[in-house]
């Protein structure tokens, strides 16, 4: 039998030792952290990313849209003119000419009663931020997109201070838009709120395709 017996290592030793071992880990899990984030993008197909952003800056307001829709007046004139083409309709029961209810900004149905807002039943439903930040927020989200990272999103800090909220609204707000504008093909809602300058390809082409790539250079 060995006659061996293991030092203890205590005090300063201890410490040391236990800061060789985390600066170890920190060096090795660094070292492959760059293969998992390269992974992570490498998936995408950044072409096809850049030309759908690309295609959905061509259509923003030549002029911004804190010029083209300066307040929320106008805002909300935007929203009714792209959601009713001009005559509001019930969301309920689709009976025009509803009454307003000036004091609370909003309409009720003169046939069912139901009472409903311009952002019923949309994507800003119930939101308690002004029109003109979701307009502002979708602008820049268009405008800075894609971003070389797996989410793809501008970073949370330059949109924070864009849209002037609190870090976690901006979080949810930036997650909220980028997914409507993007997974939903059509641009989303809020896409055909500011996008005033609309430019579509024909119906034979499909998008990503090389014709799509071939029309987007030589569309104005």
């Amino acid at each position: 039998m060995s006659n061996y017996v293991s030092p203890s290592v205590s005090g300063t030793g201890a410490r040391t030792l236990h800061i060789s071992l985390h600066a170890w880990f920190r060096a090795a899990t660094g070292e492959r952290q760059m293969p998992r984030k390269i992974w992570a993008t490498s998936n995408i197909d950044w072409k096809k990313e850049y030309a759908y952003w690309g295609w959905l800056r061509a259509q923003l307001p030549d002029e911004g849209v804190d010029k083209a829709f300066p307040d929320e007046a106008s805002c909300l004139s935007r929203l009714i003119e792209v959601r009713w083409k001009g005559e509001i309709a019930c969301p309920q029961c689709a009976a025009e000419n509803p009454f307003n209810v000036s004091a609370r900004e909003l309409w009720q149905c003169r046939q069912c009663d139901h009472q409903f807002s311009a952002t019923s039943g949309t994507l800003l439903d119930n939101s308690k931020l002004p029109l003109k930040t979701w307009f502002v927020a979708a602008e820049h989200i268009i405008q800075n997109s894609p971003h070389f990272s797996k989410h793809k999103m501008p970073p949370i800090a330059e949109f924070q201070k864009r849209v002037g909220t609190h870090r976690n609204t901006a979080g949810r707000l930036r997650r909220k838009i980028y997914d409507e504008l993007r997974n939903n093909g059509n641009q989303g809602f809020l896409g055909q709120l500011v996008l005033t300058n609309q430019l579509n390809p024909p119906e034979d082409i499909d998008f990503g395709s090389p014709d799509f790539y071939a029309w987007q250079k030589n569309s104005p």
